[in-house]
């Protein structure tokens, strides 16, 4: 049986890296007010996979559930990284060239 990878669901591309929290970990950023950083961003959050967009607002719009997937053909893929949610949400992270920023209560956010 093929591994299932984000490619699967979007057009890949080395621009943009694409990571959501852990489920164990939505809790505390789901708020906002609580913010991820890079360096524990291996721990918090799990690398979904890459797109070629560059733009954080059309990353985002690609991003929900009712664009990339439908039907949960995604959540299999997601449970294997330890995700529980399909749509980027408060607290994911776009990583565009060396800046990683993070959906927050507006918009996007860069993070350190």
């Amino acid at each position: 049986m093929k591994n299932v990878t984000l490619a699967d669901f979007i057009m890949p591309g080395l621009d943009a890296s694409i990571f959501y929290v852990k489920k164990e970990h939505f809790i505390k950023f789901i708020a906002g007010n609580v913010m991820p950083s890079i360096a524990d961003l291996q721990t918090t959050h799990s690398r979904l996979g890459t797109t070629e967009l560059t733009d954080l607002e059309k990353i985002y719009v690609l991003m929900q559930a009712g664009h990339w997937t439908d039907n949960g053909k995604a959540n299999g893929f997601l449970e294997s990284l330890g995700v529980a949610h399909t749509s980027m949400s408060i607290g994911d992270v776009v990583k565009l060239k060396d800046k990683y920023y993070v959906v927050s209560t507006i918009g996007f956010q860069e993070i350190s």
